[in-house]
């Protein structure tokens, strides 16, 4: 199947990746391969790995801080419910899914919206590293998707992983049926921009002064007042006032109101959470949420404002908030990005690209010791950092 330039592209099969194609609302989008080898291929490249057959060992091996506390989202009531299922077998896995845009081109509307499944039993440090992902669906295309698009194709394969899956494990002398789940999943609603703030080199570069900081957070306050978070410009750096400058300008009951969402996050999103913990997030939240509506009146009580009030059941749920945070996929697009170097037919080059990159460690390891060896690392450590 070939791609276009335009909002409707594909991808062929080889590469085992479900491409849908955009349309005006995406809702009647179908993927434009066979979904049925879009897991098998990805999940055999990373049971052929004995490191990673060894790294999802990592949620029976850790030492936790606290035993009576929510340190990972294998503390979570969701893992373990599934545990008490299938999870407890040393081979099944589950995943968390997130799905988020980027633009692909500076000239084009044209969007990428990459589909991932994340190993939660991997360590927390190496579940976000591109070559232990699942790129489960991509999405091209010049209107926004509904998550349903990626859903209603994605969710009927994961149930027949929940069924079993034949694969080649290593160090086992027989195929082992694997069995994995989804635990979770984020939805990035808000517009994004690829735009960075950069801070290069400066020789003798004068270190900001209060003076200079006020100025600024009063500038971009008063220039971002009527902007959404991702519009909002900043004037040398600063984007808005922070906590300790608030704390002179804001009035008291409104720093009090600020005070209790900050307190409450803050402890729902340590390292070790107790069930106290989340007790007491719970009431300053909840607090945080009646006071909010009354200082700034019901116009203001958003849909992200309601969600505060289910942060403490996530996190009872899911473990600590860090754990399941958007924040470990903010860099994942821009890496996928790097895989598409034309300005046309991205879908073949970003499936291409890709299989290249996830087949490249196996083909290391069947090389013996020279040159192709050396330039075969050198290539993979480069796609690695770009």
């Amino acid at each position: 199947m070939s791609d276009s330039d335009d909002d409707s592209v594909g991808v062929a099969d080889p590469q085992q990746i479900c491409v849908t194609s955009g349309g005006e609302s995406g809702e009647n989008d179908t993927p434009s391969t066979s979904p049925e080898p879009l897991y098998v291929g990805q999940i055999s490249q990373l049971y052929a790995r004995s490191d990673f057959v060894e790294d999802i060992q990592y949620r029976f091996n850790r030492v936790k801080k606290n035993s009576a506390n929510l340190e990972d989202i294998f503390d979570g009531l969701v893992y373990k419910a599934a545990m008490q299922e299938f999870l407890s077998e040393k081979f099944n896995i589950s995943f968390m899914w997130n799905t988020d845009g980027v633009s692909l081109y500076d000239s084009s509307k044209l969007q990428l919206w990459p589909f991932y499944l994340v190993i939660n039993e991997l360590p927390p440090e190496k579940r976000f590293k591109r070559e232990n992902l699942i790129l489960a669906a991509v999405y091209i295309g010049e209107s926004k998707p509904s998550v349903n698009v990626f859903l209603k194709h994605v969710c009927p394969l994961v149930e027949q992983l929940k069924q079993g899956v034949s694969v080649n494990v290593a160090g086992e002398q027989e195929p082992v049926l694997i069995k994995a789940c989804i635990i979770c999943g984020t939805w990035e609603k808000s517009e994004r921009t690829d735009d960075v703030f950069v801070h290069p080199y400066e020789e003798n570069a004068q270190p900001r002064t209060e003076e200079n900081y006020e100025e600024d957070a009063m500038l971009s306050t008063v220039t971002n007042s009527d902007k959404a978070a991702s519009a909002r410009t900043a004037s040398h750096g600063v984007k808005g006032p922070s906590y300790l400058y608030i704390m002179g300008i804001m009035k008291q009951v409104f720093f009090h109101n600020f005070k209790l969402l900050v307190a409450g996050v803050s402890l729902i999103n340590k390292q070790s959470v107790s069930l106290a913990d989340i007790a007491e997030a719970k009431c300053l939240l909840t607090q945080f949420v009646l006071d909010f509506e009354e200082l700034y009146g019901l116009r203001h009580m958003s849909f992200n404002t309601h969600l505060v009030l289910h942060l403490p059941s996530v996190v009872e749920a899911l473990g600590p908030a860090f754990h399941t945070s958007c924040f470990g996929f903010e860099d994942l697009n821009g890496k996928l990005r790097c895989l598409i170097h034309g300005s046309r037919y991205a879908g073949s080059q970003l499936s291409s690209n890709l299989f290249t990159f996830l087949n490249l460690p196996k083909v290391i390891n069947t090389l013996e010791i020279g040159r192709v060896k050396e330039y075969c690392t050198n290539v993979h450590k480069k796609m690695e950092e770009d």
